[in-house]
C-alpha cells in the first residue's frame, strides 16, 4: 500500500468516521476499499466512471445523477488530481449533500505522478480553502510531513524492502509531529468539511 494511503487511513479512521453518518456516497470509488468500515455505521453507495470496479452507479464526478439533497456523508479519496475541473465536482457534492452533510475529501500535494487515466492537480491548503469556500471547513490535515514525505519517496525509488520503509514510515507518522513543527511538506490533505 502506498505511504500516502497509509497515513490517510489511520487518519480517516482516527479522525473521520465520527463524521459518516445517514447515507453515504464514495465518489470516485475504485473497487470500494471503505465500504466495509462504512457499512457498520450507515447505507454506503459507490460511484465511479470505471463499470468494471462495479460501482453502485456508473458516472461521473462532474455530472452526479442525484437529486438535490441525497447524501448526509460523502467520501471523495485520491480523486481530485484526476479530476480535470474539480470546482465542478465541488458544486456537484455540494448540490447533492443534505444541510449539515459532510464531505471527507483527500488530495495530494508532493507526491508522485500516477495517471488513471490522467494526472492534472496537485493541492495546497491555500486551494482547497478556495475550492471549498462555500463550506465550513472543520478540519485540514496534513498526511505527513517532511519526513514521511522523505521516506515516500524512498519508498517509490529505492532497492530497500518496501514492508522495511512502510515500518519506518508508520514510526515516522506518529513521531514527527514532535520532530517537525514547521509544516512545508507534506504528501497532501485530508479534509473534513459541512455543507
Amino acid at each position: 500500500m502506498a505511504p500516502d494511503r497509509i497515513i490517510f487511513e489511520n487518519l480517516f479512521e482516527s479522525e473521520a468516521l465520527k463524521f459518516i453518518r445517514g447515507n453515504l456516497l464514495d465518489i470516485g470509488a475504485g473497487f470500494s476499499p471503505y465500504r466495509s468500515a462504512i457499512n457498520k455505521r450507515c447505507s454506503y453507495y459507490s460511484i465511479d466512471i470505471d463499470a468494471k470496479k462495479k460501482p453502485t452507479v456508473c458516472a461521473d464526478a462532474h455530472f452526479l445523477p442525484f437529486n438535490a439533497n441525497s447524501f448526509k456523508s460523502v467520501l471523495c479519496t485520491f480523486l481530485f488530481e484526476h479530476l480535470s475541473r474539480p470546482w465542478i465536482a465541488i458544486k456537484e457534492i455540494e448540490r447533492i449533500l443534505k444541510p449539515d452533510g459532510a464531505v471527507i475529501l483527500s488530495v495530494p500535494f508532493l507526491c508522485r505522478y500516477h495517471a488513471d487515466p490522467y494526472d492534472f492537480w496537485r493541492f495546497t491548503k491555500d486551494s482547497l480553502n478556495e475550492l471549498l469556500h462555500d463550506f465550513k471547513i472543520v478540519r485540514i490535515y496534513e498526511l505527513g510531513r517532511v519526513y514521511t514525505t522523505i521516506a515516500t519517496f524512498l519508498y517509490d525509488n529505492s532497492p530497500c524492502p518496501k514492508f522495511l520503509i512502510a515500518l519506518l514510515l508508520l514510526f515516522l507518522f506518529k513521531a514527527e509531529k514532535y520532530l517537525d513543527k514547521k509544516v512545508e511538506h507534506t504528501l497532501g490533505f485530508l479534509v473534513i468539511a459541512r455543507k
